[in-house]
């Protein structure tokens, strides 16, 4: 099934304008299978849906790299007692980002 889309152009009040009419294919934005837990999380998470061995990398908020290593669907714990709390950007390569909160209990 195709699905066709343009967009309707308001300069300033001028007249109406139509851009150029594209084809999406509405099956290539589907939601990713993948997901982690818990969220938020304080010593370890769990990413569930990988199907293939990738490269995961955590960001903490001011870019920095914080943890990276390898995962599949066989090793999909991390341990993140580590790092400090607030929130964080897991990249998973190949696949996306998520967000994901760490919340360590005082």
């Amino acid at each position: 099934m195709k699905s066709f889309f343009r967009l309707k152009i308001n300069e300033n009040g001028q007249q109406k304008k139509y851009s150029s009419t594209i084809v999406v294919n509405p099956n290539c934005y589907s939601v990713s299978p993948q997901s982690i837990t818990p969220n938020p999380a304080s010593t370890v998470i769990e990413i569930t849906g990988m199907t293939s061995q990738s490269e995961i990398q955590i960001f903490n908020t001011a870019g920095q790299k914080v943890w990276s290593g390898l995962r599949n669907n066989q090793d999909r714990t991390i341990e993140i007692s580590s790092l400090t709390n607030g929130f964080h950007l897991l990249r998973m390569i190949d696949i996306g980002r998520f967000a994901i909160n760490i919340n360590h209990p005082e």
